[in-house]
């Protein structure tokens, strides 16, 4: 069986990740921090193993790299929220920055053979004109946020370490990323949430929204995990890829669409404090995955609908 570890296990993708790699016969060490509930790790808790562990700890990541010679390294810790991005900026480029290094460092020191997948995202682009939509991998960055800005330097520093240690990289930019486990933070599962409680009549049938004119591409967490470990294995290596589905969908066109997945009938009203500030708002990113399809024949397989449909169900069973 081949060792892997995988950061951030306990986040949606973390945990999404997890179980497809026990499924696929991997041993898995899952990271997590100190404090980090597991509930999103159920299904599997008993058949991997858990080290709780800061990645801003070096020591002790070192450690553990030294220790068990991992095959592959999934790292997906970080501060992914980007609205947090300007409220704590250097919590964020300590975390997502600083926390890679380690990382890198420790494998580059004690594992070299060991592969570092580096999860980044789509935010790196920034803002697009018309003209170069879908974006392809050798769009120009123009990032908006200090989070987009962190997930650059974690791609350059993961390029870099191939570069000058001959370390194997697998560089992810990925997409908006929805489903089952996702914290309320996004705008499509913060709805579901809010649809939920009116269910549950814990709220008044009023769906508080912010830009409904934002375009995304939305991707279903469990195509994107599919896409982690095709990349993990088929490569390309050293060389960054979008994983996405392609198609640009406004967060109106998500409202339509769960309102179309429950009884209740809601009014609609912009909460101010939902809405961005014009030059922190990405207006539209909408990616091309040519490159990776050409190296893997991956395709996504759910479709919104359904990704939908899974994350307001996940809400209305969701219990803290």
């Amino acid at each position: 069986m081949k060792k892997v570890l995988v950061t951030g296990a306990s986040g949606m993708a973390g945990s999404h990740l997890t179980e497809l790699l026990v499924t696929d016969g991997y041993q898995v060490t899952a990271l997590v921090r100190h404090r980090s509930c597991l509930a999103n790790l159920a299904l599997v808790r008993d058949q991997v193993t858990i080290r709780r562990n800061d990645v801003l700890e070096y020591d002790a990541l070192a450690d553990l790299i030294r220790e068990e010679k991992f095959y592959a390294v999934f790292h997906l810790a970080g501060q992914s929220f980007v609205p947090a991005s300007w409220d704590s900026p250097v919590r964020t480029m300590e975390v997502n920055v600083i926390g890679t290094m380690n990382l890198l460092e420790a494998v580059r020191r004690y594992s070299p053979s060991t592969r570092v997948h580096v999860a980044c995202s789509s935010e790196q682009y920034g803002f697009a004109y018309e003209h170069e939509l879908p974006i392809k991998e050798s769009n120009p960055f123009r990032p908006m946020s200090p989070y987009a800005v962190s997930k650059i330097a974690e791609e350059h520093l993961a390029l870099q370490y191939a570069r000058n240690y001959d370390l194997t990289t697998i560089v992810t930019r990925a997409f908006n990323q929805e489903g089952p486990r996702r914290w309320f933070v996004s705008g499509p599962s913060n709805f579901a949430k809010q649809i939920a409680e009116m269910e549950r009549k814990t709220q008044a049938p009023v769906l508080y929204v912010g830009n409904l004119a934002s375009i995304r591409d939305y991707l279903d967490v469990r195509d994107a995990v599919q896409a982690y470990v095709k990349a993990l294995e088929l490569g390309p290596y050293n060389d960054p890829v979008n994983v996405c589905s392609g198609k640009g969908v406004s967060l109106q066109d998500i409202v339509d669409q769960l309102a179309q997945l429950t009884p209740v009938r809601f009014e609609i009203k912009v909460d101010r404090n939902r809405v961005r500030e014009p030059r922190k708002e990405v207006p539209r990113l909408i990616g091309d995955c040519s490159k990776f399809q050409l190296h893997t024949n991956w395709k996504p397989v759910y479709s919104l609908d359904v990704t939908l449909r899974d994350m307001l169900d996940y809400w209305r069973t969701f219990t803290a």
